[in-house]
């Protein structure tokens, strides 16, 4: 299943047509990367809660990766759950917005990015509550970043979670996963109408790190 919506850092330059700088709000779609194959087998079952959004935004941040929206345009909860960074011209001043389409928010897609990363562990992951056993690993957790935003010249998307994994002996693990994607030049953020590519693409070594994080 694709999950779409219009949670490290990325630097990259933009596909740089007139729309990325336009001052108005853009919705992009941005998809769950699609699972690795895997050829680990094991008999643990995880059951991921809905991840929350954390993240906190700011009317006039002092810094560019502090989220916030253009304050000519709806700044209401739902529309905060949707955002995924705000466009800024060369000399740093803030624009317009991006935004994920109505209905996703980006709690879902790194929720289904989580998911994604225990089955490539080897999980067999549960998508109903009701089949939870007492051997059944339980993860929740927060969306703390998911942010794009200019950084000396460049751009960076910033992505951290903090899940908590509890085994079925009762004992828990924290872990938090923060990766940055940037300064590669073949990076594109945005390449054509609602095509986010480039936040999938973070999520993907998000997902990579979390693998390996869930080994250890």
């Amino acid at each position: 299943m694709r999950l779409s919506f219009s949670v490290l850092a990325i630097s990259a330059s933009f596909c740089l047509t007139g729309c990325i700088l336009a001052t108005t709000r853009t919705t992009l779609d941005v998809f769950a990367p699609t699972t690795h194959t895997t050829s680990q087998s094991s008999e643990k079952e995880v059951f991921v809660t809905p991840l929350v959004d954390k993240r906190v935004f700011e009317t006039r941040p002092r810094r560019s990766d502090t989220p916030s929206l253009d304050p000519s345009e709806d700044n209401s909860r739902d529309v905060e759950l949707r955002a995924i960074g705000r466009k800024r011209n060369g000399f740093g001043k803030a624009l317009g917005d991006f935004v994920m389409a109505e209905g996703q928010t980006v709690a879902a897609v790194v929720t289904e990015s989580v998911r994604r990363s225990f089955e490539e562990s080897g999980y067999r992951v549960l998508s109903d509550p009701n089949r939870i056993t007492p051997n059944t690993y339980i993860v929740d957790g927060s969306v703390e970043k998911f942010w794009l935003y200019n950084n000396l010249g460049g751009f960076k998307i910033d992505v951290e979670t903090k899940l908590s994994i509890k085994s079925p002996d009762g004992s828990s693990i924290e872990k938090t996963t923060s990766i940055t994607r940037g300064n590669d030049s073949s990076f594109i953020v945005y390449k054509g109408e609602r095509d986010g590519v480039a936040f999938t693409d973070a999520l993907r070594v998000y997902m990579d790190k979390l693998v390996s994080q869930i080994s250890e």
